[in-house]
């Protein structure tokens, strides 16, 4: 059994930590690159978001590369994620390839992933309590990446040499994604906060601070939304991200009742616009907004992939939400064809008119 997930955040460390210990063999896909979208786009049909060809991408190269069964995130209601694992199955069944689907919903985590790393353990002769151990472990080094990547956000508006923080965070997550136990990971952390701190600041700046919420996908991976947190990072703002994989399965297993900014109660925060939940990310891109209002964010950026139904009624909802609140809050919707000079053009504008807005209140 040789395992692949798409690239979707750090998942493929989370995934390549529980691999190592208790098997089975993991094939992470190569970077995502323009050939990964090309493949995407040729293998798709027309009417599909960028997520889909994104993922059936990642889904070819890794066929390629071996890997002979595939764990695809799901999801349930009228997001087009729920309908995937289907389509896909048989695009790439069509093109000749032979595999094993594993489909992850927030219904069905535990039983359709979970009890299959029970069965390779079993097959494995790992025990139990090895087992849970390696989950344990893997968890926890996803947290210290993702503890890495805020950091990354908070120090890049203050950095002297620009993109000196970037380069800094990508060896500080591959120092911890190479690390195999609890010793050696602490060590890599205390390492890793260590290097970037290193980077020199000018902590005199005053920068804005600005959320990115909207489709899940295009907020949690660069490559798709065109290395949108580094582009604000770089132009003087700290930027707060409302998706990461570890709260997104906290909220599939309901773990994020009590934290302060939980998707749980920007969906509950959305209820004045939207009484009802209607799947997605939409009630909770509307409820992120009002949340960091309330904080005093200066902005929000709203990430969809073109055509994406329930982001696009969040969007309109938006625009209530920025008048009620005060809050200026920019769209993009994403597509192949978008270009960098448009997302760099509309981002700079955007960062002048807060600039502008925040002059006005100080006066």
């Amino acid at each position: 059994m040789k395992i692949t997930v798409p690239h979707c955040g750090q998942m493929d460390i989370f995934i390549n930590a529980l691999c190592r210990k208790i098997g089975p063999d993991f094939v992470i896909p190569p970077k995502t690159s323009p050939r990964t979208l090309d493949l995407g786009i040729k293998y798709s049909p027309e009417s599909t978001c960028l997520p889909f060809k994104f993922i059936l991408g990642n889904f070819i190269e890794a066929l390629e590369k071996g890997a002979d069964t595939i764990c695809m995130i799901s999801d349930h209601g009228p997001c087009r994620v729920g309908m995937y694992d289907i389509v896909m199955q048989n695009i790439l069944r069509e093109m000749g390839y032979r595999f094993n689907w594993i489909t992850m919903d927030d219904t069905r985590i535990l039983r359709s992933y979970l009890l299959k790393f029970d069965r390779e353990r079993r097959k494995r002769k790992v025990s139990l309590v090895e087992a849970i151990r390696a989950l344990l472990f893997s968890w926890k080094k996803m947290n210290v990446c993702e503890e890495m990547e805020r950091w990354t956000h908070k120090m890049r508006p203050y950095e002297v040499d620009r993109g000196e923080t970037t380069r800094v965070s990508l060896e500080c997550l591959r120092l911890i994604d190479g690390v195999t136990d609890l010793k050696e990971l602490k060590i890599a952390r205390e390492d890793a906060l260590s290097s970037l701190a290193n980077i020199e600041q000018d902590r005199t700046r005053q920068p804005l601070k600005m959320v990115i919420t909207g489709e899940g996908y295009m907020v949690i991976n660069p490559h798709a939304n065109q290395d949108i947190e580094r582009r604000l990072g770089e132009m003087g703002v700290e930027v707060t991200r409302t998706m990461w994989f570890t709260s997104q399965i906290a909220h599939a297993m309901r773990l994020d009742l009590l934290k302060k900014r939980s998707k749980s109660k920007a969906i509950r925060a959305s209820k004045r616009y939207l009484p009802h939940n209607i799947g997605g990310e939409c009630n909770a891109s509307i409820g992120y907004a009002i949340l960091y209002a309330r904080e005093a964010y200066d902005g929000l950026i709203q990430l969809l992939p073109f055509g994406c139904m329930l982001e696009s009624v969040a969007k309109n909802i938006l625009r209530i939400v920025s008048k009620d609140y005060d809050m200026p809050i920019l769209t993009f919707s994403l597509a192949e064809n978008l270009s960098e000079t448009t997302i760099t053009t509309r981002l700079s504008a955007f960062v002048d008119l807060i600039q502008r807005k925040r002059k006005i209140r100080e006066k």
